[in-house]
């Protein structure tokens, strides 16, 4: 927020993005980190104004007044978010004297005592060169960075790092157990055992045993509470290790109905982890899912630099190559020994985070006594895991086995986009990229959520779960298996116009991965059991919307803005559309929606266009729909007359629901252009202008008057309709003065159009994100898949950056004029009424 350098506090967000950067800052419980990505050539002036705002910060007081307040805000906002409260409200169970147990943002009181002195103190203290680890990442000469981090940082003052460490954290002797109540729909289950400090040789074995228990469909837990119980939504498990302590933590979303069941089940599961072991499978899948994960931070130069910084401040950044190591060498019986010593009832914090009027809590010791009992009535029909045997594929394993050995490609001086006709009408595009050992794949159909009735709104999320959950060849427990033994999983990809299936993974795992998704494409059983399980699961999905402000308020607008369209239908789906469904209406639905013809096949990786061609055509020739084809072109197939017209008017212009909430939320909509359109670029231009740090109406509400912390602007470009949208969370009694200030800015941009300045800068700061957001290779197979299946040129997305550089001025005032000169069709608000502070108690 300013330097003598850049006195203005948005002139250090304002130059990162003339440069074509980003920048941010992340507060985590033993570390802060600052970062800033550009585009390569741009570096050591971004090291350069990091380095200024290091080390010569102002802390201009009237500024800091100003950013406490929108730092309450972001606390409210957490206190809204069942997730980020329920977790931390666990970590202050678990601990009695630690400083980990205190509200990681800041209570309110707290917030009001720190003025400019205290904070000048801190930083005294705190920011010295010994307790300062820079990481620079990119295509740069090492020689360059280092004599340049040499002239920039020589002069900072060494001075007397002072670390107040809190008191040490006694060991846990009992169970512990609450349960808290708020405005819920759902509940949530957070589960903690103290661990171990970073830099203790237990933890890979940890995170071999978070992985078995909670990464993946596959994992222990989401097989037995998800698929055979139907119990959770979702399940997951993690290891935390922190400068001198550590947290294993189990996650848990459900009905509350379930609540019992999940609890009593979880810990069932560990006692029955712990009796028998991991199996050889589990162990395998669980090392390659790791293994991958490392592949996958490669892709990203900001990957690569937090990876670097977080080993370098551990220890050293050469350990990073031991990790891979030590997890490989996880054996079965490191698993039991890590179950044994750290996941102890007697050491378990269990929070349960349930809606208003649910049953009052049993106190800790009958909660105790009740898992003790149902443990060892469970232990009397313990059986080890059965062996979960690998399908036979839909081709042969030697010739998947031969694709895999043929897959790389080299390495091409540049990324080449390679497209291919398919024999049913679809079409392959593959770009060969071998900047990592990688690939990513996705398989895309047009149609699904716009093809959807009121009647049944949410059909095509219900039907990807149900052609996930069991094929002809393959069970749901090998689907999973089998793609996470690759270290992998396989997720669902969903737009308002199109759906699919998607799997990233090591670039020679392709041709599997691939068998796996045709397989789920071509043959899924789309069984009565099959229907019934993934039903149960999306109600309380679906449910589960309001507990999100955000999603919530999204919901509220585009269903303002589109009326009956499927455009306005709630992205999770309706209640009412999911009673109305059965297994007959999905399986004409999938017969409907899933044909070869408006098939896109997307890959990027490490591999070779003429192999992957190979191997789609061999999965996908023989593959045919009898009766009358659709369009296989985006321009044919996405027309009014066959999805109708998304434009409405509403009768009231505002939908306003309330809720027990620390802040009201609000997103204000106007109808603009569909993605083909050419206003598309000059209004992404204006919403970078205005969203965002540095950005103007992010100035006005946020760093000006300080009524927010989160102002964003963005647009939405489907195949037949767009909207721009302004969306700001506030507290209740400024809402009504933000509402007021989003459509007059909005308004305003017609009559006070942006500066020739402010158009540079935001024209840079898109040019460099679109480079930035196009290092994975997922991301572009997300870019290529959107070209492909809307009808556009493959070539649009090299010649994105140069419609964004060549908008003017009066592009601008002219879209803002025909778009935006109007007050907002629609506007969701989500309205808080507690008025509560920051404070979380």
């Amino acid at each position: 927020n300013g330097t003598p350098a850049h006195p203005d506090p948005e002139d250090i967000s304002r130059k990162t993005q003339e440069l074509g950067g980003v920048l941010n800052a992340a507060t985590a419980y033993d570390h802060t980190t600052y970062y800033a990505v550009m585009p390569t050539d741009n570096w050591r002036e971004g090291l350069r104004i990091q380095a200024d705002a290091l080390q010569n910060p102002l802390f201009d007081a009237e500024v800091l007044e100003k950013e406490m307040g929108a730092i309450k805000q972001e606390a409210r906002r957490k206190l809204d978010s069942p997730m980020a409260f329920g977790r931390e409200t666990m970590f202050a169970l678990a601990h009695e004297k630690h400083r980990i147990r205190r509200w990681r943002i800041g209570t309110e009181d707290v917030l009001d005592g720190i003025d400019r002195d205290a904070l000048v103190r801190w930083y005294e203290d705190h920011y010295r060169p010994s307790n300062i680890i820079l990481t620079v990442v990119g295509d740069v000469d090492p020689t360059d960075v280092l004599q340049t981090v040499e002239e920039l940082y020589d002069e900072m003052p060494v001075g007397h790092l002072r670390q107040r460490g809190g008191p040490a954290e006694p060991r846990q002797e009992e169970f512990r157990y609450r349960r808290i109540n708020g405005e819920l729909k759902r509940a949530y289950l957070f589960v903690g055992y103290p661990a171990i400090a970073v830099g203790h040789r237990d933890a890979p074995a940890l995170d071999v045993l978070s992985t078995i228990l909670g990464t993946g469909r596959a994992s222990r837990l989401s097989t037995r509470l998800r698929d055979e119980l139907g119990a959770v939504t979702s399940v997951s498990a993690g290891s935390w290790q922190y400068e001198d302590l550590g947290m294993f933590e189990i996650r848990a979303v459900c009905d509350p109905l379930n609540l019992e069941m999940t609890t009593r089940e979880l810990f069932v599961e560990i006692e029955r982890l712990r009796r028998f072991g991991p199996t050889p499978t589990e162990l395998e899948r669980a090392r390659r899912i790791l293994h991958t994960g490392q592949a996958f931070d490669l892709e990203e130069v900001l990957g690569q630099a937090n990876t670097l910084a977080a080993f370098e401040a551990d220890g050293s950044y050469l350990d990073y190559d031991e990790e891979l190591h030590d997890l490989l060498a996880v054996t079965a019986e490191d698993v039991s020994r890590v179950i044994d010593r750290y996941l102890q009832i007697d050491q378990a914090n269990v929070l349960e985070y349930v809606p208003w009027g649910f049953a009052g809590a049993p106190e800790a010791a009958e909660m105790r006594d009740h898992l003790d009992a149902i443990l060892v009535v469970a232990a009397r029909d313990f059986e080890a895991p059965p062996v979960v045997a690998l399908s036979d594929g839909l081709r042969p394993a030697e010739e998947r086995m031969g694709w895999s050995n043929r897959l790389e490609r080299g390495a091409p001086a540049e990324p080449e986009i390679v497209p291919f006709e398919l024999p049913g009408g679809g079409s392959l595009v593959v770009e060969e990229n071998p900047t990592a050992p990688t690939s990513s794949v996705g398989i895309w159909f047009r149609g699904g959520r716009i093809a959807e009735q009121p009647t049944f709104a949410g059909i095509t999320q219900v039907l990807q779960r149900v052609m996930m959950h069991e094929t002809l060849h393959r069970s749901q427990e090998q689907i999973s298996r089998e793609v996470e033994a690759m270290g992998s999983g396989l997720g669902t990809a969903i737009q308002d116009d199109w759906f699919g299936f998607r799997v990233s993974g090591l670039a020679t795992d392709l041709p599997y991965q691939l068998d796996v998704l045709f397989d789920v494409v071509t043959a899924p059983s789309l069984s009565e059991e099959a229907f019934v399980d993934e039903l149960r699961l999306r109600k309380p999905a679906v449910e589960g919307v309001e507990d999100q402000s955000a999603a919530y308020t999204v919901d509220l607008a585009r269903g303002l803005l589109y009326g009956n369209h499927p455009y306005g239908f709630p992205m999770q789906g309706s209640m009412t559309g999911l009673l109305g469904l059965n297994r007959d209406i999905v399986d004409e639905f999938y017969f409907d929606q899933v044909r070869p013809e408006s098939m896109v096949v997307v890959v990027s990786g490490d591999v070779d266009a003429q192999v992957v061609h190979e191997i789609v055509r061999a999965y996908a020739g023989d593959w045919s729909y009898r009766g009358l084809p659709v369009p296989n072109t985006g321009a044919e197939f996405y027309t009014e007359d066959r999805f109708g017209d998304p434009s409405h008017t509403p009768a009231h212009p505002t939908r306003l629901a309330q809720r027990l909430r620390s802040q009201t939320t609000i997103m204000a909509s106007w109808p603009t252009v569909p993605r083909t359109h050419a206003d598309r670029a000059p209004l992404a231009v204006l919403a970078e202008i205005t969203g965002g740090l540095g950005g103007t109406f992010f100035e006005e509400i946020r760093t000006r008057r300080g009524l927010a912390y989160q102002v964003s602007t963005f647009n939405n470009h489907r195949m037949l309709a767009g909207e721009f949208s302004v969306f700001v969370a506030c507290t209740p009694d400024s809402a009504e003065t933000v509402q007021e200030l989003m459509t007059s800015l909005t308004r305003g941009l017609a009559t006070d159009p942006p500066s020739e300045e402010q158009l540079e800068r935001a024209k840079a700061a898109l040019l460099g994100a679109w480079q930035i957001g196009g290092q994975t290779n997922a991301a572009r197979v997300r870019r290529l898949a959107a070209l492909e299946l809307g009808g556009q040129p493959l070539s649009d997305l090299e010649d994105w950056p140069a419609r964004i550089a060549a908008v003017s001025a009066d592009d601008l005032q002219r879209v803002a004029a025909t778009w935006l000169d109007r007050d907002p069709a629609a506007t969701g608000v989500l309205a808080g009424r507690s008025g509560a502070t920051a404070d979380p108690h």
